[in-house]
């Protein structure tokens, strides 16, 4: 009797230890995963731009992308009331259509520029400046793209402002 409540013990031991071994080397499938459909040629990229420059008498506004390594994406001119970037590869003439805010070396520090071939606005809003030699050092600056599609993207920039003498 007592071989049999061993071998009963025994045998009951190995299959709790035979389920465990098996429930361990049980493959898990992940859940299925979900196709999102995205359109995004419908957002812009924002390109570097070459060097600018400044007509005489004019002021220019000169932003940088905020990423590890800065890239020149954004160059407007007071005067003309106009912006330069590159979108999606090409270069892009934009016109100054509202400002608001204080002026900084001749500068709103808030302006909105529309594109009219590219269906997309540009609201640049300056948050910090300080004066500096020749302009001002822009150190907290933001630009807004918009699409009347409804779409919006923000991008961190900073950068100067610099005015070409007489």
């Amino acid at each position: 009797m007592r071989k049999s409540i061993a071998k009963i013990g025994l045998m009951s031991f190995l299959v709790l230890v035979g389920g465990c071994a098996s429930t361990a080397s049980k493959k898990i499938e992940p859940p299925a995963q979900t196709q999102v459909e995205n359109d995004f040629d419908e957002f812009y990229e924002l390109g570097e731009l070459p060097r600018q420059t400044l007509d005489i008498g004019d002021c220019g506004l000169f932003l940088f992308a905020s990423r590890p390594e800065p890239r020149f994406v954004f160059f407007a001119e007071a005067a003309k009331g106009t912006a330069k970037v590159i979108l999606n590869g090409e270069e892009t003439i934009l016109i100054r259509t509202k400002t608001e805010g204080d002026v900084v070396d001749l500068h709103y520090t808030e302006q909105v520029f529309q594109s009219p071939l590219n269906n997309v606005e540009m609201k640049v809003t300056i948050n910090e400046a300080s004066p500096s030699e020749g302009g001002s050092q822009i150190t907290k600056a933001s630009i807004r793209l918009n699409s009347t599609d409804g779409w919006k993207m923000v991008i961190p920039v900073g950068g100067a402002t610099s005015c070409e003498g007489q």
